[in-house]
């Protein structure tokens, strides 16, 4: 693989995306004209007509377009769609052990053979699964026994991102290692945040941290005992002022969600730090972080028009 061809490809690419005006122009419109605008900017299929389809249909092309410049299974794709193997997996697991109806969300988007994963784990045929996926799929579903949903969402996270971490050698990316140590430390925060909110135990924490982010497994443990509050004020050592002012808002029902919120608009420092790049797959990362942020905007645009 030619990694200059393909940073120059994704440069390149950057003219693809939605500019400030054109975002703007789907402000004030019903969501028929919404729909409709979206597809003169080639969103999604032609038959599409509901959002979410639409933006899943655009993910999908994006990985194919990433596909035709790099081989499907390099590392970089098992981290930039960790979330929709995790998302795969984790309702995989819940719907055998815990009876939940099983839907599909990830339409071909994580890195499994998910039809086959499909049958093996509901129905119990292994098919044309080797053993290799059997073995893994099986350690997942002896990791994840007797957990509720969120455990085993967590443990799933873990077992995940293991396989990616145990992976980097020498000769790994240093703007993908950057990049998943940031990952690392956002989902770190956010499991601590959960396991306090929702009165787990220290034990469930320690068990499901992450290895890999900027903060240290003993401190995290530490900040266990402590409230959200003085948890915000820690975490002004890693972060920016958007991500403290989060913390204004813990007594919210909502808080889970601002602070998401807040960790998305701090992505925008990895960003600034990218697009000055333009070795190795810094430019992979800039360009895919670009356009699920410009996904995301257009989903928040759609649902908060009033009809």
């Amino acid at each position: 693989m030619d990694i200059s061809f393909v940073s120059g490809v994704m440069s390149g690419s950057m003219d693809h995306l939605l500019s400030p005006s054109h975002l703007k122009s789907f402000e004030n419109i019903s969501r028929k004209d919404f729909l409709s605008l979206l597809k003169t900017h080639q969103y999604g299929r032609a038959s599409e007509t509901n959002i979410d389809s639409i933006m899943l249909e655009e993910e999908l092309k994006h990985r194919q377009f990433l596909e035709s410049l790099m081989d499907k299974d390099h590392l970089i794709f098992k981290v930039l769609y960790l979330t929709f193997d995790h998302l795969f997996l984790s309702n995989l697991m819940k719907s055998y052990h815990l009876g939940l109806t099983y839907n599909k969300f990830t339409d071909s988007l994580s890195n499994f053979h998910e039809e086959r994963y499909e049958d093996y784990i509901l129905n119990g045929v292994s098919g044309l699964l080797d053993l290799e996926d059997i073995s893994f799929l099986d350690h997942i579903k002896s990791e994840t026994t007797q957990l509720d949903a969120q455990g085993i969402s967590d443990r799933v996270i873990k077992i995940l991102h293991d396989r990616i971490i145990t992976s980097f050698n020498k000769k790994t990316d240093n703007y993908i290692k950057k990049y998943i140590e940031l990952e690392t430390t956002i989902l770190n925060v956010m499991l601590l945040i959960r396991s306090i909110k929702y009165n787990k135990n220290i034990e469930y924490l320690e068990m499901n941290i992450l290895s890999g982010g900027m903060i240290d497994k003993h401190i995290l443990m530490e900040l266990f005992d402590k409230s959200l509050t003085e948890i915000g004020q820690y975490l002004s050592l890693h972060f920016d002022v958007t991500l403290t002012d989060a913390f204004k808002y813990v007594g919210k029902p909502n808080f889970l969600d601002i602070l998401n919120d807040a960790f998305n608009v701090y992505r925008q420092n990895l960003l600034e730090d990218l697009s000055f790049q333009s070795l190795g797959f810094a430019t992979v990362l800039h360009y895919t972080i670009l356009k699920r942020d410009e996904m995301r905007v257009l989903k928040e645009k759609y649902y908060q028009i009033k009809e």
